[in-house]
């Protein structure tokens, strides 16, 4: 029993150790205050129901805010909106 506690406590810390890792280079670079560098997101910011829309995170001078998007089976529409480049085609 104790090997088995001892196995399942490292496998927690290993899994732990993983989903840091993973977080941190799966994280979207921040705005900033002068604006958002390319890859940070620039999407509207999520409103409540009784309060007014916020705006649109502005992206650097040279940048846009572009979509990726794409379509599920079951005709679900995901979105992702980021700071890049004019000239880019994908994300």
């Amino acid at each position: 029993m104790k090997a088995l506690t001892d196995k399942n406590a490292a496998a927690a810390t290993e899994a732990a150790l993983v989903k840091t890792a993973y977080d941190a280079k799966s994280a979207f670079p921040p705005a900033g205050t002068d604006g958002g560098v390319a890859g940070s997101l620039c999407a509207y910011p999520a409103k409540a129901a009784d309060a007014a829309q916020e705006p649109r995170p502005v992206c650097k001078d040279g940048l846009c805010c572009g979509a990726a998007q794409k379509f599920l089976k079951d005709g679900t529409k995901l979105a992702i909106e980021t700071c890049q480049i004019q000239a880019a085609h994908t994300y």
